[in-house]
């Protein structure tokens, strides 16, 4: 296509890696170029592909090859008599920009169906380079990307598409580098696609999601972060703040200020937020604080309007809405949210392993460990249907119990020790501090820590079915059972 175009590529392929697999590690993603332009003497429009050994059926994209000629016909006769576009032109030009990233996007993912491929394939704004029209292409893990809560459709503003999510932010970002390193013609040099940190794209990224709550204001996350810094006679600043317009229906005001602090008044707002506590919390319009109110029960979330600031502790807060934590900001640099165990994937697994579980049994089991999934530091939680022998067997290397019903309240309190909690299927606690056993597995992993490996030790040498869940220091939760 181009000279350094396998460079090219290669360097978005890392690029890629270096964000999203440290978002999350499954969502494997892939780089690969499309360039479409006129080759051989009758000028015909030709397909390239990069890496060239992706295979694709050339009728396929005959509908979009027609899109692309007209393309070309318009841009030419933009330029042909003034040189530059007005802006009524450049307007359009980006309007069908946009309609053809979008095409070939949707035509990409109905092939990836028609395959049987899980992957799910996201597109770039077409750059010319070289007489060639060139899209770069990101593919995920589809199941995996689509894992990851996103808000309900939000209505375009004029100056920007809202972001659906913050890994919706992040796709963005990266693929807007790519399309400026295409622009510049000293890539040729071999120079890297980005000339960010992976962390400055990830704050950029933040940035960009937040003007989703915020509309027209682009100062949201940069004040999140200010006052999340600071403290407030020495105690770290924990509160929440609900975004949403002033007045709304589903919004009980019970405090109203007559003159509205400023977000950028960060010291003002950090004092304000020592009157939020529980349900009570400050009402912000991502302008200024109008007052303290609460939400009202069995709010309707699907309009995306009211939205949730927790500040959780020093330099560290979350956005949220409908309950579900979309994005957590440490030290101005915001990840995705870990430690979330999908209800679905866990009934999922206990049923496999625990066939005749009773749903009542299924559903206590899953209260508990939802609540193990909001622990800030790392445990084991195995799930056995020998609990009561295995307790036993291992009494010289735990806290052995004597049986008893678990809250999710309690269980909390009872994981804050090393070792594991030994669990009944009924959700009856056997031990606490338990020492796993069990003989070196294939399955092991040396890149992950000693709860990892010790609980598929434990689980695959069993000799009664379990399941193990294992929250790690770094947030992340494993369920682990028999192969």
């Amino acid at each position: 296509m181009w000279h350094n175009q396998t460079l090219f590529r290669v360097s978005a392929q890392l690029a890629a890696e270096g964000i999203f697999s440290g978002l999350d590690r499954n969502l494997k993603p892939e780089v690969s170029i499309a360039a479409f332009g006129r080759t051989g003497k009758k000028a015909k429009h030709t397909i390239i592909l990069e890496p060239n050994e992706i295979s694709f059926d050339f009728e396929r994209f005959q509908g979009f090859i027609f899109q692309i000629a007209k393309f070309e016909k318009q841009e030419a006769e933009r330029y042909k008599d003034s040189g530059h576009l007005s802006e009524n032109e450049r307007h359009e030009r980006i309007v069908q920009q946009q309609l053809l990233r979008l095409n070939l996007q949707v035509l990409l993912n109905e092939l990836n169906l028609e395959r049987g491929q899980n992957r799910l394939s996201l597109c770039a704004c077409p750059v010319w380079v070289n007489d060639l029209l060139v899209l770069v292409t990101l593919h995920f893990d589809r199941s995996v990307f689509l894992s990851h809560y996103t808000l309900p459709p939000v209505p375009a503003r004029q100056t920007h598409t809202p972001a659906v999510s913050f890994l919706d932010a992040t796709v963005t970002e990266f693929l807007n580098d790519c399309v400026k390193a295409l622009h510049e013609t000293e890539f040729a040099s071999g120079k890297s696609i980005l000339d960010r940190d992976y962390s400055e794209v990830l704050r950029a990224a933040g940035k960009r999601f937040m003007y989703t709550p915020a509309g027209s204001s682009h100062g949201l996350f940069d004040a999140c972060n200010a006052i999340s810094a600071l403290k407030y006679e020495g105690s770290e600043g924990v509160g929440s703040m609900l975004l949403t317009k002033r007045n709304h229906p589903e919004i009980y005001q019970l405090l109203t200020l007559d003159t509205p602090v400023p977000l950028r008044d960060y010291r003002s707002v950090r004092k304000l937020l020592e009157l939020a506590e529980g349900n009570i919390r400050l009402l912000s319009d991502a302008v200024n604080v109008y007052g303290l109110g609460s939400l009202k029960p069995g709010h309707d979330f699907s309009k995306a309007e009211v939205f949730m600031i927790n500040f959780t502790k020093h330099y560290t807060w979350e956005f949220v809405h409908a309950g579900h934590v979309m994005m957590k900001v440490a030290y101005g640099v915001p990840n995705l949210p870990k430690g979330q165990l999908d209800e679905q994937k866990f009934r999922r697994d206990l049923g496999l392993t625990f066939p005749a579980l009773p749903e009542e049994n299924a559903q206590k089991l899953w209260l508990l460990m939802h609540e193990v999934t909001k622990l800030r530091h790392g445990t084991i939680v195995v799930i056995s249907e020998g609990a009561a022998e295995e307790a036993k067997r291992l009494a010289k290397q735990s806290f052995k119990v004597s049986p008893m019903a678990m809250a999710p309240s309690f269980i909390r309190q009872l994981t804050q020790i090393d070792g594991a909690m030994l669990l009944d299927t009924e959700g009856h606690c056997h031990a606490i501090g338990l020492i796993l056993d069990g003989l070196a597995s294939e399955n092991g992993n040396a890149a992950r820590g000693a709860r990892y490996n010790s609980a598929i030790r434990y689980v695959e040498t069993s000799s009664h079915n379990c399941l193990a869940v294992v929250v790690s220091e770094d947030g992340l939760i494993n369920l682990i059972r028999k192969p």
